[in-house]
């Protein structure tokens, strides 16, 4: 699961500008603890909200939390988003989950640009024929020539055949989706400056008591952060 994207500026290390804007401070939170050269906060998402923000089935099949981090002065907080964990009512920790794998709920998601040439595959037949209209100057008489000309031709490959237009509309609303998906992200890396943003726990039934427990776990370091789900 690779998700680092970080940069070195001005000698001050701070995440790259995604995510969601940084409250101004950890109290804005529903819930919050510190750690060491840190404060984590964090906020649970209602499903309406997800929906709205997202899509109906990422709200159906994820819960989304906020998470925010506002380091010490002068300390650099390493963040990673392995480092969490969603403590169901079921008892298990669940772990979040790429953008890709949200939006495509775990399927693969389709080429960008067509396949390389499968020998396993049937082959498709593409025609075209149309017809052309030109002008030019006849340079015997000077005068402009008008001329008519049909073309056609015929080609065979073995690649996919594209896909019909209303997958292709389906493809494009679920790219959408995982954009702000990862646009919204709370990414990894040093910060030195507080940064937020969202991660994503798959949920197989959303939880209707609640609370769900956010832990934090790093190098003996640990927080559990309470989220009230109503």
């Amino acid at each position: 699961m690779k998700r680092v994207l970080w940069f070195c500026a001005a000698g001050a290390l701070a995440l790259a500008d995604t995510g969601t804007p940084t409250r101004s401070s950890p109290s804005d939170y529903s819930s919050h603890e510190s750690v060491r050269y840190a404060t984590i906060a964090a906020n649970y998402m209602t499903q309406s909200q997800v929906a709205t923000v997202f899509s109906g089935a990422v709200s159906k099949n994820f819960a989304v939390v906020e998470i925010a981090v506002f380091p010490e002065q002068g300390q650099t907080f390493d963040l990673e988003a392995l480092d969490f964990a969603l403590k169901a009512e079921s008892g298990d920790r669940l772990f979040a989950a790429t953008p890709e794998e949200v939006a495509w709920h775990g399927k693969k998601p389709p080429s960008s640009s067509a396949p390389p040439s499968d020998p396993t595959r049937g082959v498709n037949v593409i025609t075209e024929a149309g017809v052309g209209y030109g002008t030019r100057t006849n340079p015997v008489t000077g005068k402009t020539d008008h001329g008519v000309a049909t073309y056609g031709g015929a080609s065979v490959d073995n690649r996919p055949a594209p896909p019909m237009p209303s997958q292709t509309s389906s493809a494009d609303a679920t790219y959408v989706v995982e954009g702000k998906l990862r646009g919204l992200e709370l990414q990894e890396g040093q910060t030195t400056r507080p940064v937020s943003g969202y991660l994503y726990f798959p949920l197989s039934r959303k939880p209707k008591n609640g609370p769900l427990i956010l832990e934090y776990s790093r190098s003996g370091e640990r927080a559990a952060l309470t989220l009230s789900v109503r």
